[in-house]
């Protein structure tokens, strides 16, 4: 292997996916370089199309990073016995080379537990015929129906010609005006979500009103383009990025061989927005408890003060609570004080004693146990694995 290793990146840089593995690679390669990357030209300079291995053999690389193979390209490659990572979308796994895999089941839970915060009593999911978001798809069934509902899932319409934008708009606006309101959707990714808009725009839906909409890949910009704002299932992409660079790191220096090896991108949170800002719940006492907890679960408030604040007893509002919500108001309380301590994990550099402070405890100890237990990870873990 040469001083500077030579990598060919294929990935698609289109979507957020590909521009945070990237990312992640260049931070990795940046400490522990120096590497040289090599991508496939666009398009519009090349003079017809050729596959990935094309270029690792023009470009001479030692190792190779990039979508899924078609079968073609996978035969190629092993002729080509260069260390490869491949991330894929159509199979679980590829036994051939080292992997970067997703917890989709994971995203669909994650995102199911959002919707059910928020009192949704009503469900959906829009997806695609495809391995990923089936097993999103599944995440996400599994997690409502252990609360005791169903999912209404969207089938897409069987031909090529159904499924163009657009005629299938339409059969997408036929399907939400059939769901009972107010409904909570999970789509399969940032881009289905902005075909739910589209279709809640035919049928004169409203957001998050009637329809509340999550979706997958936290695309900042994707997101930002509806009147509301697309909540999103943020995942570790860029963190894997990193550790597929380290992973490619290893195998260059023959310390371990590629087949078997796999980097996992994980769910890391919920970007709320506006899309699911709303709550759907009818009792006006459970409605009121619940949005003192979110306004206040920054401070050290009690069951006794959320009673106050619905102006009834402890006693009735933790029996409504529970029968409403499914868990207990004190649950609620400490499941909102997680996910802020684990956004300022995340993005700052605040150190789980200044947390705590800060929220009204007088040392760590308490929120610490609280982390750990609600996360399987203690503080400094989950900001070594998650912030960016």
């Amino acid at each position: 292997m040469k001083n500077s290793p030579k990598i060919l990146l294929n990935l698609d840089i289109s979507e957020v996916w590909g521009r945070s593995l990237m990312r992640g690679i260049v931070k990795y390669a940046t400490v522990h370089g120096p590497w040289m990357f090599y991508r496939k030209p666009p398009y519009y300079l090349a003079e017809k199309p050729r596959n990935a291995v094309y270029w690792a053999r023009k470009f001479d690389v030692d190792g190779i990073v990039m979508l899924e193979p078609t079968p073609k390209e996978e035969k190629d490659l092993l002729e080509l016995n260069l260390p490869t990572v491949v991330s894929g979308y159509n199979k679980e796994l590829n036994p051939h080379f080292a992997n970067i895999l997703s917890e989709h089941r994971e995203m669909g839970k994650v995102a199911a537990g959002h919707l059910l915060e928020r009192g949704f009593r009503s469900f959906a999911f829009c997806g695609y015929d495809k391995f990923w978001s089936q097993q999103r798809c599944q995440g996400f069934t599994e997690t409502i129906e252990q609360a005791g509902y169903s999912v209404n899932v969207y089938k897409q319409p069987r031909t090529k010609k159904q499924r163009s934008w657009e005629f299938e708009q339409f059969v997408l606006a036929d399907w939400l005006k059939s769901l009972p309101k107010p409904v909570g959707i999970m789509s399969c990714i940032d881009n289905r979500s902005l075909h739910v808009v589209e279709a809640c725009k035919i049928a004169g839906i409203r957001i998050p009103i009637d329809v509340a909409i999550i979706g997958v890949n936290n695309d900042e910009l994707l997101c930002s383009l509806t009147p509301s704002p697309l909540s999103s299932v943020a995942i570790s992409a860029e963190q894997g990025g990193y550790e597929t660079a380290e992973l490619m790191d290893r195998m260059l220096k023959k310390q371990i061989d590629m087949k078997g090896q796999f980097v996992l991108v994980r769910p890391t949170h919920v970007a709320a927005r506006q899309s699911t800002d709303t709550l759907a719940v009818t009792d006006k006492q459970v409605a009121e408890a619940i949005h003192f907890i979110r306004n206040n679960f920054k401070n050290l408030i009690q069951v006794e003060d959320v009673a106050a604040a619905a102006n009834t007893s402890k006693r009735t509002l933790q029996r409504k609570f529970r029968d409403i919500m499914g868990y207990s108001i004190h649950e609620q309380i400490n499941k909102a004080q997680v996910n802020y301590i684990a956004e300022l994990l995340r993005d700052t550099n605040m150190s789980i004693s200044r947390i705590a402070v800060s929220m009204g405890y007088s040392g760590p100890e308490n929120i610490s146990r609280l982390f750990q237990k609600a996360k399987g990870m203690n503080a400094s873990q989950y900001r070594k694995k998650f912030s960016q």
